[in-house]
């Protein structure tokens, strides 16, 4: 939790931004999708206790298919944090990779 906070601090108000969007954007899709399909249920049957129970369960599959969608936005995030404060950078760590004589000592 210390690395969490030191790694968040100076962007805190940024990184809870993000992730409450993300949260608001998945259960947004989530109802978006659900809604033609508990309509057609509603429509069968005409009963809104069925289109309360379709639109639940419609809404519950989607949101497994979209989950995975937001775990990758908040490894992106982290792995953001980590450029932005200790100057992580991709391109480093290829050159550190392939520095002649890395950690070679006997060369």
């Amino acid at each position: 939790m210390m690395r969490s906070r030191e790694l968040v601090k100076g962007y805190w108000w940024r990184t809870f931004g993000i992730l409450i969007l993300l949260n608001i954007l998945i259960s947004v899709l989530a109802s978006v999708a659900a809604l033609p399909l508990a309509l057609a249920g509603w429509g069968l049957s005409g009963d809104l206790n069925i289109l309360q129970a379709v639109n639940n369960i419609v809404k519950l599959l989607m949101s497994f298919l979209l989950y995975p969608l937001s775990l990758i936005a908040t490894t992106l995030l982290y792995y953001d944090l980590r450029i932005r404060k200790e100057h992580l950078d991709i391109q480093q760590m290829v050159d550190n990779l392939t520095a002649p004589n890395s950690g070679n000592l006997s060369g």
